[in-house]
């Protein structure tokens, strides 16, 4: 029963993680609501607020202007009847015409005298019948009793003007100033016009397009401006004037829920009012309404959908897991137990994983062999390459000295093993190591990549380091192991010159207690013996034509060169030197089967001149090199031919192993490791294994023979762990496979 229980569990489980999550996602969603309806009230009424000030600031404008026409007085005269009159109509005109230039925004200005019929504006005289009928399409003028305000006013007012379509609301204002001011019966009046679009555009600078009514008024609530959105106005203007108070409110008009904005100036009694529909002005909280909304609903969804999936169908993905990790059908419903079958098959992963892990830790060693190998020998000829394979070999080398050291193998077994054991453990501080071991040269090679301490040189730097291993090498052996050292370099790509130097060195160096050797191309020229045959750099010259490095052999050359020429000024010891030289990599020619033809060495001895020696025989030793290193690819091609016909031949015996192919081949296990690595792109087993399993499939697709057989064909003793090491690589049992890929037979035998 508890394991029925299981969907129910899962069930509850889900719904449980519900609540919260509904519970959270509700309290989210009232708090943005909340935070949003906030941000869009005060957002709104401190820009509505901005609005009526800017509108306030324009009144203010137009009364310091009034204030500040004392021209206009000056113009002002008086008739022979003793009434005020204008002294020079043009001159007025002018004054008017820079009162609006400096006027902003930009306002009509007119000037107004009781008792004449005429208005004056700032591009002259006009009668006032005449001015009204300029205006009759847009302002009602007359009917608002514009006239009538002009002849009673006494002090600064706002004017309201009304539209010419009375069913219109908007129209405009007009700020009437008498002059002179103070007057107790003023005989001037100086208007200034402001046309509606004015006062639209103020408030929706900020507002956008108007979304309701706009209202201005006075002290004592008379109407100065009126803007509907609609025939019909949201709210009557004498029912909004009856709501107190300031600010942002909400309020409701025959069933309809408005937003009512108020703000006052009390120093210019201008009053500004906008009513607007909830629905509107509350529009953009509407999409994050809808979008929280949404969300909530589809979390709620997915939880329901992934629970009721989740409980109805689990046992079926859990079986399906145990076939797949297990190979084995899953126990019955009634007494399931694929966690342990799951727990299992983990472990056992886990166990292959750390395997694997450690099989990858061991070939880190094999790779930095294989990058020292490629790299003295002279293959890695790119920066790029020579990076990757340091990144492979977990060797960085970023610090800006190279070395390369060669040490002899002990001949003792014994010693021999211990010497490659210490070897390893070699980890300098600040220094990156690798090595590398020449077995059919009988010695290791060792790079190092270091960095100066203190003033000392490059040359010191790696002499110590030389002496360090030596001193760790030789440590309970009864004989001290040497280390010859090449010159340090910067470039990496020049260490294959640097272990020839090394070799030479290890070459010519005498029996006695020291233990490091340093190349040096130029012998002592004090000591005792100094002839050309033991000059370091004539060694390093043959061993580079061994070897078939030209970058070698050309620089050794040049050091044999510098040292005849610093020995002597002698043209005859010249020849002398430069004879047995040639004699030498004639020699040494001769010995590695090189074709060198008696006509090319009698054409090498003919010569006047230093220069032209060296003219002739630079090409000679560069064709040396190249027939030479055609030779070692040569030999390393039918090397590799042999070991991998070997294997293609006797890689279904089940008693085949490297040891095997070393034995039969009279080739170190380690060199057959680095051949099948740079060919193939494996080591043995791997390379092995991919033999076994593409003539497994062959057989599988092309024969009759029961899986059993064909897997002891190609040389499985154990058929279980080849069938499950077979379904991790394809995904599928071999049965499936020959089924899939119309084997002769489906039977899985």
């Amino acid at each position: 029963m508890k394991r029925l229980s299981v969907r129910l569990r899962y069930l509850a489980g889900y719904l449980l993680v519900l609540i919260p999550i509904l519970l959270f996602s509700l309290a989210l969603y009232f708090s943005t609501v909340e935070r949003s309806t906030q941000y869009i009230n005060t957002t709104s009424l401190q820009q509505f607020t901005y609005a009526a000030e800017n509108i306030s600031t324009i009144v203010t404008r137009l009364e310091s202007s009034a204030n500040s026409a004392l021209a206009l007085e000056e113009i002002l005269g008086v008739d022979e009847y003793g009434r005020r009159c204008v002294q020079s109509d043009e001159r007025l005109c002018e004054t008017l015409a820079a009162m609006e230039e400096r006027l902003y925004p930009q306002a009509e200005v007119l000037f107004f005298l009781r008792g004449d019929n005429a208005i004056y504006t700032a591009d002259g005289r006009i009668l006032y019948h005449a001015w009204e009928a300029r205006h009759a399409d847009q302002l009602s003028l007359t009917m608002s009793r514009f006239y009538q305000k002009l002849m009673v006013l006494r002090e600064p007012s706002l004017v309201p003007l009304k539209p010419a379509d009375l069913t219109q609301s908007k129209g405009g204002l007009a700020y009437v100033a008498p002059i002179p001011a103070g007057d107790s019966l003023p005989t001037a009046m100086l208007i200034y016009l402001l046309d509606s679009s004015l006062i639209e555009e103020e408030f929706s600078n900020y507002l956008g397009s108007l979304p309701g009514d706009l209202y201005l008024y006075d002290s004592v609530y008379a109407r100065l401006y009126t803007y509907t959105a609609n025939d019909t106005p949201l709210m009557p203007f004498d029912n909004m004037i009856k709501i107190r108070g300031t600010g942002l409110q909400r309020v409701e008009h025959n069933g309809r829920h408005l937003v009512l904005l108020k703000t006052p100036d009390i120093q210019l009694n201008l009053n500004c009012a906008m009513v607007v529909d909830a629905d509107i002005f509350y529009a953009e909280l509407r999409g994050t309404q809808l979008l929280i909304t949404a969300l909530i609903a589809l979390l709620i969804l997915i939880i329901v959908i992934l629970a009721i999936w989740t409980a109805f169908y689990n046992y079926k993905p859990i079986g399906d897991l145990v076939t797949h990790i297990t190979g084995a059908e899953p126990p019955s419903w009634r007494e399931p137990d694929e966690l342990s079958l799951i727990r299992s098959a983990f472990d056992e992963q886990t166990s292959e994983h750390e395997r694997l892990t450690n099989h990858l830790l061991e070939l880190q060693p094999v790779v930095a062999q294989q990058l020292v190998r490629r790299l003295i020998s002279g293959k890695i000829t790119s920066r790029e390459s020579f990076l990757q394979l340091t990144r492979n070999a977990d060797a960085p080398f970023t610090r800006p000295y190279n070395a390369a050291f060669c040490i002899p193998i002990p001949k003792a077994e014994q010693h021999a093993d211990l010497v490659l054991q210490r070897i390893t453990r070699f980890q300098p501080a600040r220094c990156t190591v690798c090595w590398g071991d020449l077995l059919t040269d009988n010695v290791l090679c060792m790079i190092v990549n270091f960095a100066c301490e203190g003033e000392e040189s490059p040359a010191d730097a790696s002499l110590r380091l030389a002496q360090q291993l030596s001193d760790q090498l030789s440590e309970g052996l009864p004989l001290a192991v040497r280390v010859g050292v090449g010159r340090a370099c910067e470039d990496p790509l020049l260490l294959p010159e640097s272990f020839a130097e090394a070799r030479t060195a290890i070459q010519l160096a005498p029996r006695g207690s020291k233990c490091v050797f340093l190349y040096d191309p130029q012998p002592d020229r004090n000591a005792e013996t100094s002839t050309l045959s033991e000059t370091p750099a004539l060694n390093l010259l043959t061993e580079g034509i061994r070897r078939g490095e030209k970058s070698v052999a050309l620089s050794a050359f040049d050091d044999v060169m510098r040292f005849i020429l610093n020995t002597t000024e002698s043209f005859a010891y010249f020849r002398f030197c430069s004879a047995e030289m040639l004699t030498q990599v004639v020699h040494l020619a001769r010995s590695l089967h090189l074709p060198v033809e008696q006509r090319r060495i009698s054409s090498l001895i003919d010569y006047r001149s230093q220069a032209e020696f060296s003219r002739n025989v630079i090409p000679f030793i560069e064709e040396l090199c190249t027939r030479q290193q055609e030779n070692i690819q040569r030999e390393d091609s039918l090397l590799n031919q042999r070991v991998l016909d070997f294997i293609l031949d006797a890689y279904k015996r089940p008693d085949l192993s490297i040891q095997l192919v070393s034995d039969e081949l009279d080739i170190p296990r380690a060199q057959i490791t680095v051949l099948l690595r740079e060919s193939v792109g494996q080591n043995f087993v791997q390379y092995v294994s991919y033999l076994r399993m593409n003539e497994f499939k062959r057989l599988l697709t092309e024969t009759d023979k029961t899986i059993k057989d064909c897997v002891m064909e190609i040389g499985y003793c154990d058929v279980p762990n080849f069938l499950r090491k077979f379904k991790s690589i394809e995904g599928m049992t071999p049965g499936q496979y020959r089924a899939m890929n119309g084997g002769e037979n489906t039977a899985d035998a």
